[in-house]
């Protein structure tokens, strides 16, 4: 009666470690996202997975947002990221980004050189002023 039981344990124990290696598998072959928000703003638009998948090229992103970052623009930073993520795995790989810190340049030459470089991209830089304990950095 114990072995019987002690057998049909074992057995239920199996199954179930059978069973959570099989939906691990699957779930780590399939994506898939649930926006929450009212707006599905977290929400890719069919029109950009399909333009995504269609891609002939590879496609590479430079995001000039790197470095010590304030909270606000890591968040923003984490934000950009997850979308990128996304149009990657929509791309099947075709889509590669890059973070870039901006201010890496460390002399007055170097970093005009690079103002004037992305500038030519059509990139405008901008100052942003952050109030760290009463004072403006």
């Amino acid at each position: 009666m114990m072995e019987k039981k002690r057998t049909e344990d074992v057995l239920k124990l199996a199954i179930t470690i059978v069973l959570l290696i099989l939906i691990n598998l699957i779930a780590s072959k399939s994506f898939f996202r649930v926006d929450l928000t009212e707006e599905k703003r977290f929400s890719i638009k069919e029109a950009t997975k399909n333009m995504l998948s269609d891609l002939n090229g590879q496609v590479y992103i430079d995001v000039y947002l790197d470095g010590d970052l304030n909270a606000d623009f890591q968040r923003l930073k984490k934000g950009i990221e997850e979308v990128l993520i996304e149009f990657e795995i929509y791309s099947e790989n075709k889509v590669k980004f890059n973070f870039i810190d901006p201010t890496i340049a460390t002399d007055e030459k170097a970093q005009n050189e690079f103002i004037s470089n992305i500038a030519a991209k059509g990139i405008t830089p901008t100052q942003v002023f952050d109030n760290e304990e009463g004072k403006k950095t």
